[in-house]
């Protein structure tokens, strides 16, 4: 599918590991399926306005003949017995991705839950199971809905269990102070701590991360996502009593958006529900008051790598890292990676970005990445 990268240039985990079979696979729908053509260009024409800074209002054309034009065709192929095909859904992901694009997350949200009725019909998702393009598609649509606070997730039934994916995950042993300081607080997110740092250590090693697949990778990914959505909906109220398990609950969640690709939100148009949920558990005093420094500033940087827009890294971020770096009576970038480097922390993902926010909150800091 078209890749747009957010403005920022963060690298995502859907533009490292994007298998050539997949992409394969939606070149021949685009060759075989008329529908899923127009539903293409149309897709292809609303990047182009992203890329171009278009207003969602305004749009061309050509994106309004492609869009009616494979509208119609869908709608009359659910009258036949292409009704629930490949392609047929396909072409309903693809225009998911057009609401999303386009910041119309209404029209994204009715169209996946047309999306959701079209698997229902088919058999449910252990149907797709033959095709996992189509199921990845589908499931990070729902991860994205979810976590722009539209609903809570529809498909983590589909999502396979971490053992499944590496046969070992269950058995690799971290220490991180994250850990440790989730520990007493709730079972939950002591356990999905855990396992979002066993993700960074294979992610870091040079040797793991060779032996994944693209598939294999997408499917972690996914798996944390629904497993952190399932002890909380972004939708909804937190159930979590504890303020350091909230915040961290929240934190974790903050930090997996960083692997998934942002269609339709940079800088501009982030997730606005998860931030101000986020910004308000990292500044509840009661969390302020238990939480350990090197904890507090994995937290906050995450805040400013995920969800914070860039107006908010000075104003916000930069006075509440100054704070805890008081704490340790240091200042510099280099410092502060090497306390990153404890906590979950993808050396190739998140070295460059993290140096740029520190920058944006600390103008005259030296940076150095180790």
């Amino acid at each position: 599918m078209c890749r747009v990268t957010d403005s920022t240039g963060y690298p995502t985990l859907a533009k490292l590991a994007t298998s050539a079979s997949s992409k394969k696979l939606w070149f021949q729908y685009m060759l075989v399926d008329e529908a899923y053509f127009h539903c293409f260009v149309a897709l292809s024409e609303a990047c182009v306005d992203l890329a171009l800074g278009k207003k969602k209002e305004s749009c061309s054309s050509e994106y309004r003949h492609h869009l009616a034009t494979a509208l119609r065709l869908i709608n009359s192929n659910l009258s036949s017995h292409e009704a629930v095909s490949d392609t047929n859904i396909a072409g309903v992901i693809a225009l998911c991705d057009v609401g999303l694009i386009r910041a119309n997350l209404c029209q994204a949200k009715a169209y996946f839950e047309g999306l959701c009725r079209m698997i229902k019909v088919r058999g449910g998702t252990g149907q797709l199971q033959g095709n996992p393009a189509l199921l990845q598609k589908a499931q990070s649509i729902d991860i994205d809905l979810a976590l722009l606070g539209w609903c809570p997730a529809q498909l983590s039934k589909s999502a396979k269990e971490l053992d499944q994916i590496v046969p070992i995950f269950s058995v690799l042993e971290v220490t991180s102070p994250l850990v440790n300081a989730v520990r007493n607080t709730d079972q939950d997110v002591f356990k999905a701590a855990q396992d979002v740092m066993k993700m960074s250590r294979i992610f870091n090693s040079s040797v793991a991360s060779r032996k994944l697949s693209a598939d294999a990778f997408h499917d972690i990914v996914i798996s944390l996502c629904y497993r952190l959505l399932g002890i909380g909906a972004i939708s909804g109220a937190s159930k979590l009593s504890n303020p350091v398990a909230r915040a961290a609950h929240l934190g974790l969640i903050a930090f997996m958006t960083t692997f998934l690709p942002h269609l339709s939100h940079g800088r501009d148009q982030m997730y606005h529900v998860l931030a101000r949920k986020y910004k308000a558990a990292l500044s509840n005093a009661a969390f302020r008051k238990s939480v350990d420094p090197a904890t507090h500033l994995w937290l906050l940087m995450v805040a400013g790598l995920s969800v914070l827009e860039d107006g908010e890294l000075k104003e916000w971020l930069a006075p509440r890292i100054s704070e805890v770096l008081d704490q340790f009576g240091m200042d510099e970038w280099s410092f502060a990676r090497r306390l990153m480097g404890k906590y979950p922390w993808v050396n190739s993902l998140h070295d460059t970005p993290g140096a740029a926010v520190w920058q944006k909150c600390f103008p005259t800091s030296t940076i150095q990445n180790n």
